[in-house]
């Protein structure tokens, strides 16, 4: 659906530049670098949820909520090269995306913020990497980079659970049935994708793992 526009837009001869596609992406990747290696990173978890948190030990939910840190590094060398990676994978495959003519939306500094309440007084958020708009539907759409053993196992369909509680999470809050997952093999450049329907149990169980 994605992959395949943006193979065949790669492959073409004549492409023509558009100057506020690239304008955003110099602001983007700036953002970002300035954001993993110059700011200082402060526990800002304590008394919050994320949708992201749905598929994760409910314990470590419940220390990051009440500000406990976790043994060891936090956020050491390797994971800031690792965040910054993350977050180029994105910005190109969603970019490569819009200059290959799918009507991708909601991404970068126009990314939507999610909220769900998980009781009375306390509301998880997210934001989902992007929106696709085609044929009159609207899909979500989230990016990942793999190494070729986890890019394989997507390609066969195994997906994190963590990773399907988080987007079964973003479709509930927007009321989509339907995830468009990107895949990149970070060893070799191969892109991949698989369609994720909405699962209604894997909902009921990532907001209860939340409460």
């Amino acid at each position: 659906m994605i992959v395949e526009r943006i193979n065949k837009w790669l492959t073409e001869h004549e492409r023509h530049e558009d100057a506020n596609l690239i304008y955003a992406i110099e602001k983007l990747a700036g953002w970002s670098f300035r954001q993993q290696f110059f700011e200082i990173k402060e526990n800002h978890k304590a008394g919050k949820i994320y949708l992201s948190h749905a598929g994760k030990c409910a314990r470590q939910v419940a220390y990051g909520f009440h500000g406990f840190e976790p043994a060891g590094k936090e956020l050491d060398s390797r994971a800031k090269i690792i965040f910054f990676q993350g977050d180029v994978c994105e910005l190109m495959l969603l970019s490569l995306a819009r200059a290959a003519g799918c009507n991708i939306l909601g991404t970068g500094f126009n990314q939507t913020r999610l909220v769900m309440p998980v009781n009375t007084t306390v509301e998880a958020s997210g934001y989902p990497d992007g929106l696709l708009l085609q044929d009159g539907r609207i899909y979500l759409v989230e990016v990942k980079s793999y190494a070729s053993y986890g890019f394989d196992r997507f390609e066969a369909g195994n997906i994190d659970e963590a990773y399907l509680a988080q987007v079964n999470m973003y479709m509930a809050c927007l009321g989509l049935n339907e995830c468009i997952m990107l895949g990149m093999n970070k060893d070799n450049g191969i892109l991949g994708e698989r369609l994720v329907k909405k699962d209604l149990a894997i909902v009921e169980a990532g907001k209860a793992n939340m409460l």
